[in-house]
């Protein structure tokens, strides 16, 4: 046997361990009906009976204050004796109240059905409100939503209660946009809920321009303000009357790269080529991109330089994609230009596609959906396409759908449109 092997047994030995200690010596009183039960597998299923026994090792009674009019509690006392259950839906809100009763937090999770990994900022407010009315401990999930607070809608982060507001906006992990958008956020919640002015003692005043500290005047009367408030807000007034420069706590520095009519093809990807001293955003590595059926010998790269109209196609299979991964940096678009090769590009024919965005490269959200679209209208030419503002995305791709012919969709340009999220170092290869 290896000298570093490990190993652990599991929980079924436990069922022995009351096999001489079979007498039902204990109670449990939920609702109106009373269960008898064996006092070491109560401590088995309930931590907070455990430590009471601690204390006091004769309580044989313990009463949960929840009803129980159809008798679903005898679901637990089978688990609790090792045999194996089936949960239907109706049992479920009456089991998760007994495990918060009994203070057994891991039978909790197991009914909330919580992912104890791949929580990221689309789930972590579902994950929170489901743990929340139980007590259970929220920190993970707060700094993941205090990170991810700029990219996140703000009717969702309006409804939250006031005193999880607040451990967002001071979670070391924050992020956000601006401070006037933080200000703005704030100023709605407090027209909601007075409760809500304690948020402001969140703002750096330092960094808000005069006509928001007039619409602070109006919120705030200073005789109500509070030691945090005051000490926050005192900053901003002994600076002269103007905006310093701006020196936030972002992590991240997000461009605008928004269409110019007479500059198409001068978005995201270009800027991430200035960003980097001129060189192609896949070359220096700041972008890599993939298609899923590869036939064209002619690489990606070319559709980047400006300078060349390589005949660049993607195959016209259904679903066949082309795909970009932006790595350290994400990208929220609102608009996408294309260049359309010569001779038979089918461009000139429709084309069904969909621009989606995706944070871990498996789950998808649509970005822009096209129907038989005709609107390049044909070879040598190009066209702009506006679309709604979508969430950041690290890997954005263009999806071909009911694809009628085959062939490639030869083209010779493109560019994205929007705001892109730098990273931290322009070339993540160096």
């Amino acid at each position: 046997m290896s000298d570093n092997k490990s190993f652990r047994l599991s929980s079924l030995g436990l069922q022995n361990v009351g096999i001489g200690h079979k007498t039902d010596n204990f109670t449990l009183v939920v609702g109106d009906k009373s269960y008898k039960c064996n006092k070491f597998f109560v401590d088995f299923i309930s931590p907070k009976i455990a430590e009471i026994h601690l204390i006091d090792p004769l309580l044989d009674t313990f009463q949960l204050d929840i009803p129980d009019p159809n008798g679903y509690f005898s679901i637990l006392l089978d688990l609790m004796n090792g045999k194996p259950i089936k949960l239907q839906t109706e049992h479920l809100e009456f089991l998760k109240k007994a495990a918060h009763a009994l203070g057994n937090n891991e039978l909790l999770l197991k009914l909330l059905d919580i992912p104890n990994e791949n929580i990221n900022y689309r789930n972590a407010l579902s994950v929170l409100e489901e743990k929340l009315p139980y007590g259970l401990d929220v920190t993970n999930e707060i700094n993941i939503i205090a990170s991810s607070f700029y990219n996140i809608k703000s009717k969702l982060l309006e409804d939250l209660d006031i005193d999880i507001l607040m451990r967002i906006l001071n979670s070391p992990n924050l992020v956000i946009e601006s401070e006037r958008k933080l200000f703005k956020f704030v100023k709605r919640i407090i027209e909601n809920n007075e409760e809500g002015q304690v948020l402001l003692s969140s703002i750096n005043y330092t960094q808000l321009p005069d006509e928001d500290m007039e619409q602070f005047g109006k919120i705030v009367q200073f005789d109500e303000s509070k030691t945090l408030l005051w000490n926050s807000f005192q900053s901003r007034l002994l600076l002269e009357c103007k905006v310093v420069q701006q020196k936030t706590r972002y992590n991240k520095k997000i461009a605008k790269c928004l269409y110019v009519e007479d500059k198409m093809f001068d978005g995201i990807f270009n800027y991430i080529r200035k960003l980097n001293k001129g060189v192609n955003p896949i070359d220096c590595g700041a972008v890599s991109a993939k298609v899923q059926v590869s036939e064209c010998t002619i690489k990606i790269r070319e559709l980047f330089e400006r300078d060349t109209h390589p005949r660049w196609y993607l195959t016209e299979k259904d679903n066949n994609f082309l795909q970009f991964d932006f790595i350290n940096g994400k990208v929220s678009m609102n608009g996408y230009s294309w260049g359309s090769g010569s001779e038979s590009s089918y461009w000139e024919f429709p084309v069904s596609y969909t621009w989606e965005g995706s944070e871990d490269n498996e789950n998808w959200t649509p970005i822009d959906i096209k129907d038989n679209n005709e609107e390049m209208g044909g070879n040598e030419k190009t066209h702009h396409w506006d679309c709604e503002k979508s969430p950041f995305f690290r890997y954005i791709r263009f999806r071909l759908r009911n694809v009628q012919r085959r062939g490639g969709l030869y083209s010779t340009q493109l560019e994205l449109f929007g705001f892109y999220e730098e990273p931290k170092e322009q070339n993540p290869n160096k």
